[in-house]
């Protein structure tokens, strides 16, 4: 609202038109005219910040990927196959990682509960119990295959870059991301009950036939 006696505020749009009674009037030069366009639609390259979340998800995608490659390296160059496990534990939690960065997060939590819970402890069990096996047809110290093996990979990695760069990739919006957990549990309790009870039953027969055969062997 304006006050008794103050002038009307003048707008840049009405000032800068050339012959306009304002500038006629007042006998001053209007202001410069600028595009409409260049004010509102001017460009300006986006670079996060450090306290951005753009940042510091790059910042966490790059430091999971260098975990995954890096403990992939320890888990085939290991001489010990108990670091080999640890290693491996690592290249497991960074795979996890990658998929939440999917936003599979059942996925993410599958390959944690699977295969560093389950697995990688039976392979870490399996490696105690063989651990003072020392026979020498099982120690092969000469490796006449690496350099095929080597080749192998190089034609493999390759392969894979050819691929990333020649893929025609679809540009369009984004998706808002939704998280997987409500729609696989919504699926499992709803379209695939009876197959997700018979999986059930199937891994309880399993588990009591492996009971009752080592119940067997000891008595």
């Amino acid at each position: 609202m304006a006050l008794p006696g103050a002038r009307p505020r003048q707008s840049l749009t009405r000032s800068c038109v050339k012959g306009s009674p304002l500038r006629r009037r007042s006998g001053r030069s209007a202001p410069r005219c600028r595009s409409w366009a260049n004010l509102t639609t001017r460009w300006k390259p986006y670079s996060p910040s450090w306290g951005s979340s753009l940042f510091v998800g790059n910042v966490v995608f790059i430091g999971v990927a260098v975990l995954v490659v890096v403990s992939a390296f320890f888990v085939v160059t290991a001489r010990n196959l108990v670091y080999s496990a640890v290693a491996l534990m690592g290249t497991l939690f960074g795979v996890a990682g990658l998929y939440v960065f999917l936003y599979a997060d059942f996925m993410a939590a599958v390959q944690v509960v699977i295969y560093v819970g389950g697995i990688l402890v039976l392979i870490i069990f399996g490696v105690m119990l063989t651990n003072k096996i020392s026979a020498p047809v099982l120690i092969q110290t000469s490796m006449p295959n690496r350099p095929f093996a080597a080749a192998v990979v190089f034609l493999i990695f390759i392969g894979l870059t050819t691929l990333l760069f020649r893929t025609p990739w679809h540009e369009g919006e984004a998706v808002p991301p939704e998280g997987t957990v409500a729609t696989i549990g919504n699926a499992l309790m709803t379209r695939y009950l009876i197959h997700f009870e018979v999986a059930g039953v199937l891994l309880l027969l399993a588990l009591l036939g492996a009971a009752y055969l080592s119940r067997r062997e000891n008595g």
